[in-house]
C-alpha cells in the first residue's frame, strides 16, 4: 500500500503542476520552436522536466531527513538536483557547450568521491557519467522516448535489483517515486507532446541512470551493475556510433542534427513516434528477459547483437550519405 500511495501521490502530484507549468511556459514564452531539425510542427513549451526533477529531488531530501535513505543514496539525487538546476537554466538561457560541460565533470567528480570510488577507476567512471547525462539530451528527440526509458529503467532496478541489492531499505521506495514522477510528466508528452521535458529532464535522467549505476558499482554489485548498464545499451549504441560517424563525415559534434537512427526511422521512413517507442523499449527489454531466462551469459550476447544491429545501420548510413 506504501509503494502504490507514494505512486500515486507522485504521479497525480506532477501531472498537476505540469499543467501550470506549460501556461506559465506558454506566456513567458519559454518554446521550442521547429525548425528544419525538429520533429515538431508547432511551437511547444520546454524545460517542463524540471517539475519530476525538482519535486524528486525535494521528496528524496525529506525521506533523508527522516532518516529513511543514507547519504550515499541522497548524494546521487542531490548532485542529478544540480544538474537539472544547471540544465534548466540552459533551457531558459542556452548556455555554452563547454561551460555545461565543466559543470557535468564537476558534478560526476563531487559524487564520485562522496560514493568512495577506488582511484583508479575514477576517471573512467566520471567520464561515463558524463557521456550518460549528454547521450540522454541527445536521445531526447522523440515523443516518450526519453521518459519510457526513464521508466523502464527504473522498473528494472526496482524489481531486479532493488529490492535485493542495496543496503538501503528505501530504495525501492526512491525507485517508486520516480516512476511515478515520470508517468506524471508523460501523458503531458506523449503521444501527443505538450511540453518537452528538456535537458532539465533529459540531463537529469541521464546522470541519475549513471548515478544509480555507479551506486551498485560501488557495492561490489557486479551483476546487478551489468544488468543496467545492459538495459541501457540501445541509447549508448545510438548516441556513441552515430557521434562516431558524424565525426568521421566531418559535422560539427555540437551542432543539432537529426541523423540518430530513431530520428532516420521517423523523418526517412515515416514511422511514428509510438512505433518507434515501442521498437526502443523492445530493444531495452531484450538484454533484461534474456539475463531473467538464462542467465549473465545469454544477456551479454544479446547486448552484443543489439551493438551488432546498431553498428550495421549506422555503416549503411555512413556509405549512403558518403557517396
Amino acid at each position: 500500500m506504501t509503494f502504490i500511495s507514494v505512486f500515486a501521490f507522485s504521479f497525480f502530484f506532477v501531472a498537476f503542476i505540469e499543467r501550470y507549468y506549460i501556461r506559465i511556459a506558454k506566456k513567458k514564452l519559454i518554446l521550442d520552436k521547429p525548425g528544419s531539425r525538429s520533429s515538431h510542427s508547432v511551437p511547444t513549451p520546454r524545460g517542463g522536466g524540471v517539475v519530476f526533477s525538482w519535486y524528486v529531488s525535494f521528496a528524496v531530501f525529506v525521506m533523508y531527513l527522516l532518516g529513511w535513505i543514507e547519504v550515499e543514496v541522497l548524494s546521487i539525487f542531490g548532485t542529478a538536483f544540480l544538474i537539472s538546476l544547471l540544465s534548466f537554466f540552459d533551457d531558459l538561457y542556452t548556455l555554452t557547450a563547454k561551460f555545461r560541460l565543466v559543470c557535468h565533470f564537476l558534478i560526476a567528480t563531487l559524487l564520485v568521491f562522496i560514493l568512495g570510488i577506488d582511484y583508479v577507476f575514477v576517471l573512467p567512471i566520471i567520464f561515463l557519467m558524463v557521456w550518460s547525462t549528454n547521450l540522454y539530451n541527445f536521445m531526447d528527440g522523440i515523443n516518450g522516448l526519453a521518459s519510457f526509458q526513464g521508466i523502464l529503467t527504473m522498473l528494472i532496478v526496482l524489481f531486479l535489483l532493488g529490492g535485493t541489492s542495496s543496503s538501503s531499505l528505501y530504495l525501492p521506495l526512491v525507485l517508486v517515486l520516480v516512476i511515478g514522477a515520470l508517468c506524471g510528466f508523460v501523458i503531458w508528452n506523449f503521444p501527443k507532446a505538450r511540453v518537452f521535458m528538456g535537458d532539465s529532464g533529459s540531463c537529469y535522467l541521464g546522470y541519475l541512470v549513471a548515478g544509480i549505476a555507479v551506486y551498485f558499482y560501488s557495492r561490489e554489485k557486479w551483476v546487478d551493475l551489468i544488468v543496467i548498464l545492459g538495459s541501457y545499451i540501445p541509447f549508448v549504441a545510438d548516441t556513441s556510433l552515430t557521434l562516431m560517424r558524424r565525426i568521421l563525415v566531418g559535422d560539427k559534434i555540437s551542432e543539432a542534427h537529426r541523423s540518430h537512427y530513431y530520428q532516420r526511422l521517423h523523418h526517412t521512413s515515416g514511422w511514428s513516434h509510438v512505433k518507434i517507442v515501442v521498437l526502443y523499449t523492445c530493444f531495452t527489454l531484450i538484454p533484461v528477459c534474456l539475463f531473467k531466462v538464462a542467465g549473465l551469459t545469454s544477456m551479454l550476447t544479446g547486448c552484443f547483437a543489439l551493438v551488432i544491429f546498431f553498428t550495421v545501420n549506422e555503416c549503411r548510413y555512413y556509405l549512403t550519405i558518403s557517396r
